[in-house]
């Protein structure tokens, strides 16, 4: 199902949910919607929908999840994946209680995999989504320092990472079987989420490298054998592999010059992540251009 809740991106033959805000109200636009080939007005909680609408889906849902590389894990699932599977994936970062419930109406029933990245900013954030996407494996990429200016110390939000990680419903046991997590090692938080997974009933998976960026294709490779794919399968769909806008996008090359995108969002793991990158390139000069990182309180 091709959902809008924006007239403005809006295309012929999409649902069109009009979804109410702080400071708009989509039904002052159903009559816009129309004029622009909507095939259906679906007055409904956008939430509520989505949620009764999982049950029916019968695929893989991957959620991917954690501090940092949430959006480049995506990216490179969606790529392996989606040389093998009919894969349905989060558009860009749409991870939060808007973006994810249009992701999984997104799938249907020819969809194999869908992958939803699963963001947070404040407390709570993360136990109101899985709720809603009920996912039977779960990447999660690690607990680091961001969103400190809504969390009392990094344990508390490590907690909430691990929230993802819930009893199956009834439904769930019946017609989805086991569940399995991957988790990264490379965060001091292992133990809170290997054991908060074990304790819900997840098979638990380790993935981890010598550094930062080995970490993606050591997810791969774990990955790919639980969807039976061989390492030259994993290589080969790698070739295709384009990152989504300011993560580490080679956006200019010329004169022997290199500008790289890296500008969309950063926690001090992420930056660490850049600069580990950065040294991999063969360049006579190296020139970083810094913002401050929000959300990290004082």
């Amino acid at each position: 199902m091709k959902v809008s809740i924006d007239t403005r991106t809006l295309e012929p033959g999409d649902v069109f949910i009009p979804v109410k805000g702080d400071h708009f109200d989509g039904a002052d636009f159903i009559d816009e919607a129309l004029k622009r080939g909507a095939s259906q007005i679906l007055n409904v909680d956008l939430t509520r929908f989505a949620k009764a609408y999982r049950k029916k889906l019968s695929c893989e849902v991957i959620a991917v999840v954690g501090s940092f590389g949430k959006t480049t894990i995506k990216d490179y699932l969606k790529t392996v994946l989606g040389q093998y599977y009919n894969v349905v994936a989060t558009k860009e970062n749409q991870n939060n209680e808007i973006g994810v419930p249009l992701t999984l109406l997104s799938a249907d029933d020819q969809t194999e995999i869908l992958i939803i990245e699963m963001g947070l900013r404040k407390p709570g954030d993360l136990s109101s989504l899985v709720q809603l996407v009920r996912p039977t494996l779960v990447v999660h990429t690690g607990v680091g320092f961001s969103h400190a200016e809504f969390f009392k110390s990094e344990n508390a939000l490590a907690k909430e990472k691990a929230s993802i990680f819930r009893e199956a419903v009834l439904w769930e046991k019946e017609r989805l079987g086991k569940r399995k997590a991957f988790i990264a090692t490379q965060h001091d938080y292992v133990d809170v989420l290997k054991t908060k997974a074990l304790k819900k009933g997840y098979d638990v998976y380790l993935y981890g490298a010598q550094s930062l960026l080995g970490q993606p294709l050591a997810l791969l490779e774990q990955i790919g054998q639980h969807f039976s794919l061989s390492i030259e399968q994993i290589k080969q769909a790698l070739l295709q592999y384009k990152p989504s806008k300011h993560r580490l996008s080679h956006v200019a090359l010329s004169n022997n010059r290199l500008v790289i995108d890296d500008s969309y969002n950063a926690n001090p793991k992420a930056c660490l992540y850049a600069l580990d990158y950065l040294e991999t390139l063969q360049a006579k000069r190296r020139l970083c251009v810094f913002a401050e990182m929000k959300e990290l309180g004082s």
